[in-house]
């Protein structure tokens, strides 16, 4: 299985998939390793089938450049994942991490993906850097495109009130991201995101970005913050 194959199966998902455009007039704050360290890695990432055979078949293959980075793997870097004692399904593994990070959320685990690098990077998109490939080629979908989620067959972003992580004994994940949680000096997600909207519509054959934007709350909320800016 190959990274090829998760772009064919992302492309047969996604291609005609709806997008909850006014999700994206939200207004986030940028990625910014340097405040956050890569907290939304904290607990690993959920794979699909695809995705989780091109992964297994990357850490073993390059596994001396992991190395190389810092990263010591373990034999198996996709576990079962477990949430409130119930299987949902594969995950990368995780390993113990004390994160430098002011007001990390008290109900994520101190924990991180084994490809997390000490300062928040992905060993993955490091790798791909280094094979002069796109940056996002080798990293899981959900992970280059949070906290854009692909979810019960919508493209969207999830808030504060629809995070469907949230239950009793877990406050929720998506809003809790620096990347996440709604920003009020923030720009609207669909230019905070635009990459990411890209990358994604020119793997699925769509303009997403076109999609996104000519929905009338983002033609609003952008026009409103031109016009302050």
């Amino acid at each position: 299985m190959t990274f090829e194959a998760i772009a064919t199966s992302l492309r047969e998902k996604c291609v005609a998939m709806p997008v909850d455009a006014r999700s994206f007039a939200r207004p986030l704050a940028r990625c910014s390793l340097a405040d956050c360290r890569g907290m939304c890695c904290y607990d690993g990432v959920y794979l699909d089938a695809p995705t989780e055979a091109a992964i297994g078949v990357i850490a073993q293959a390059r596994r001396p450049a992991f190395q190389d980075m810092g990263l010591d793997l373990p034999a198996t870097v996709v576990v079962d994942g477990y949430v409130g004692g119930v299987l949902c399904g594969r995950k990368t593994a995780t390993r113990p991490w004390t994160p430098d990070v002011v007001d990390f959320p008290a109900h994520f685990n101190r924990t991180c993906c084994v490809f997390h690098l000490d300062d928040g990077r992905c060993g993955l998109q490091v790798l791909a850097v280094r094979d002069g490939l796109h940056p996002w080629y080798y990293k899981p979908p959900s992970c280059w495109l949070f906290p854009i989620t692909i979810h019960s067959g919508t493209i969207r972003i999830f808030d504060e009130t629809s995070d469907p992580s949230r239950y009793d004994a877990y406050a929720g994940f998506v809003a809790y991201t620096r990347c996440g949680a709604t920003c009020p000096t923030g720009q609207p997600a669909i230019e905070v995101l635009t990459d990411e909207l890209r990358y994604l519509g020119d793997i699925v054959g769509r303009d997403l970005v076109a999609e996104v934007a000519e929905h009338p709350a983002n033609r609003k909320t952008r026009a409103a913050c031109r016009k302050i800016g």
